[in-house]
């Protein structure tokens, strides 16, 4: 939280020197499940401007790099593999404490059709609501 205030406090010192510019401040949430009550506290009492959300871990695996991606995808199917990330995205955006998501195709390199996959998924969620 210190560290929101005293970006907060360099934000209200510039704006000041540049008035032609809208400064806002933002942040870029990692979805952690297990934490969601600290992060509402957290955003409840932080004066941001805007919020973004994005799964950076999956299954305890930060799929966020290339370096731990090959064990995430490890004895999955491509298909599983997306469709987890998905499903948590989208819990992720029916929390609903965001204003948009960040890295929505964090993990399309590492697999070969991303576009297919959220496709189908996007496809069968319609479908389940019918």
């Amino acid at each position: 939280m210190r560290r929101f205030e005293t970006i907060e406090w360099e934000l209200n010192n510039l704006r000041p020197e540049f008035p032609e510019m809208d400064i806002r401040m933002g942040v870029e949430l990692d979805y952690q499940p297990n934490q969601l009550k600290e992060v509402e506290s957290f955003l409840a009492n932080t004066p941001l401007d805007y919020v973004l959300g994005c799964v950076h871990t999956l299954d305890g695996i930060v799929v966020a790099t290339h370096k731990n991606i090959e064990q995430y995808f490890d004895g999955k199917t491509e298909a599983e593999a997306y469709g987890y990330f998905f499903d948590e995205q989208l819990k992720l955006i029916e929390w609903g404490h965001l204003d948009g998501i960040a890295h929505f195709d964090l993990i399309k390199n590492m697999g070969t059709d991303f576009m297919a996959h959220l496709s189908q998924k996007i496809t069968n969620s319609r479908s389940s609501d019918v």
